[in-house]
């Protein structure tokens, strides 16, 4: 399921609440520090900055394990990105400059999680902005329940 980029940092509790196909399943969503959506053709895509919010949303009441799939480009040159929540770093991986998907796996609790992807800029003079990577697609490509203890 491919999951629509938008452009908030937080999420509202009535968005939760409201029943809706896309609700009932876990989701992903980007948040703060990606710039607004732009387009070449029929392709979707947004610049990210050096701290890049994720917004990881677990339905039900048990945590779940996801695999997320970040289809990923890095502006002019190969950089490390981190994947972090909260103090924790999760994931450290150099991001290319040719677009390809990258698969990490993460333990959600229920509700909402926030996770951070940062990596250096480079000024773009063109666009003005410091630009880090670019993402085409932000994705859960699988989830399972964790085990009980």
């Amino acid at each position: 399921m491919v999951i629509e980029c938008n452009h908030r940092d937080q999420l509202k509790s009535d968005q939760l609440e409201e029943p809706s196909s896309d609700q009932t399943l876990p989701w992903v969503t980007l948040g703060r520090g990606w710039y607004a959506a732009e387009y070449t053709d029929s392709i979707a895509y947004r610049w990210g900055s050096a701290d890049n919010t994720l917004w990881l949303v677990n339905p039900y009441d048990t945590p779940i394990y996801v695999t997320l799939a970040l289809t990923l480009g890095s502006y002019e040159t190969t950089r490390p990105v981190e994947l972090w929540h909260d103090r924790c770093l999760i994931a450290r991986w150099d991001v290319q400059r040719l677009v390809r998907t990258y698969r990490l796996g993460v333990t959600a609790p229920p509700g909402q999680t926030r996770l951070r992807l940062r990596a250096p800029t480079t000024y773009d003079p063109q666009s003005q902005r410091e630009l880090s990577v670019i993402a085409l697609k932000v994705q859960l490509a699988d989830y399972t329940a964790t085990e009980s203890k």
